[in-house]
């Protein structure tokens, strides 16, 4: 972990940018895992609570926003030459 914030400061990615996909993920993951099941009673009877899907979102969207604002980085550091 330490690696990857190593790398984030080193690419200069912006926070504001990071922390607003990382919401904004954390939203689509959250409701793409509930609604993966018919209904709600038989999502929380596989997980166990809504804690586990917050959980769990809020892990796979860190994963994906830090993807992400490294590629949009990265992207724009290629243009600006």
């Amino acid at each position: 972990m330490a690696l990857i914030g190593f790398g984030a400061d080193k690419l200069q990615i912006n926070r504001r940018l990071w922390l607003s996909l990382w919401l904004v993920l954390f939203i689509l993951v959250f409701i793409f895992s509930v609604n993966s099941y018919p209904t709600l009673a038989k999502a929380l009877s596989k997980n166990g609570s809504w804690t586990a899907y917050a959980a769990s979102s809020l892990n796979i969207a860190l994963y994906l926003s830090i993807i992400f604002a490294a590629v949009t980085r990265l992207i724009h550091l290629k243009i600006k030459k």
